[in-house]
């Protein structure tokens, strides 16, 4: 393989759906491709969205310390725990993508904070196809990090931003080599919804994030979106080979519902007992 490349990267539209299912489905892609195919070359993109409005949680936060859980559950979200890491995240009007990488790609040997930046580079190519001024880095620091701050209140060398605020952001999590990367992509923001769950902390925070509505005459669909997102990342994971996969393995589907079912239904479990730390 050359540097940064799979043989294929294989695409997966999953439309809509609920907190739990969208966690269990990524990391059973993620489990299938460490257990059921640990010699392959190639890497998985899913790309989906939430049934209801969801507050997901980095999967070493204490959810009760991040958000108001009291209002969050008034207003009728979902809750959920994210396999990776990171900060408290409101999801929304995006475009949500987890890629997975195999042991053998050579983005998976490369450092977090180098992976990051890479893949961050795939979201980039995304955004500029639709006309957009697209920069990768850390222009100013939050002033907050290790802090109680919603996630795109936080902007780091692997955030993607226009006009110095962030549009994309993304978490990680390694298992037996592979690789599990998450990301939003917004389309629009509710900056006082930010302002209920989380208080103080999102003080400021139209200030350090924005949607593609705010930012475009005519915002691309999730559908476009979602395309454009697969070209970017393709481009970056499998030098553009990519194939729709419209069947998904059985393997995988039966691992997100075990997975649904005895982790992501529950907001209490917990990494550090999963690590045996």
């Amino acid at each position: 393989m050359l540097t940064g490349e799979c043989d294929e990267l294989r695409i997966v539209y999953s439309g809509k759906c609920s907190a739990a299912e969208n966690m269990a489905f990524d990391e059973a892609i993620l489990d299938y491709v460490v257990e059921e195919e640990p010699e392959a070359a190639v890497g998985w993109l899913r790309l989906y969205g939430w049934e209801k409005p969801t507050v997901s949680f980095g999967r070493f936060q204490r959810p009760k310390r991040e958000v108001d859980l009291e209002k969050a559950r008034e207003l009728g979200m979902d809750l959920v725990k994210r396999p990776t890491g990171g900060k408290a995240l409101v999801h929304d009007d995006e475009v949500t993508y987890c890629v997975i990488l195999p042991a053998k790609s050579p983005l998976a040997k490369c450092s977090i904070a180098e992976s990051h930046r890479r893949l961050a580079d795939g979201l980039a190519r995304a955004l500029k196809s639709f006309g957009l001024d697209v920069s990768v880095g850390k222009p100013e620091s939050s002033g907050k990090r290790g802090a109680t701050v919603p996630c795109f209140a936080e902007h780091l060398a692997e955030s993607v931003l226009i006009d110095n605020k962030k549009v994309a952001g993304s978490a990680q999590f390694r298992r037996k080599g592979g690789v599990l990367q998450h990301g939003s992509i917004l389309r629009s923001l509710d900056y006082k919804l930010h302002e209920e769950l989380f208080g103080r902390a999102a003080k400021g925070f139209a200030r350090k994030a924005v949607g593609l509505k705010a930012l475009l005459p005519k915002a691309p669909s999730v559908e476009e979106l979602s395309c454009a997102v697969a070209e970017g990342m393709a481009a970056v994971v499998s030098a553009g080979n990519k194939r729709i996969i419209d069947n998904v393995p059985a393997w995988i589907l039966d691992r997100t519902r075990r997975l649904c079912a005895e982790k992501y239904s529950r907001l209490d479990w917990s990494a550090r007992r999963e690590e045996g730390q």
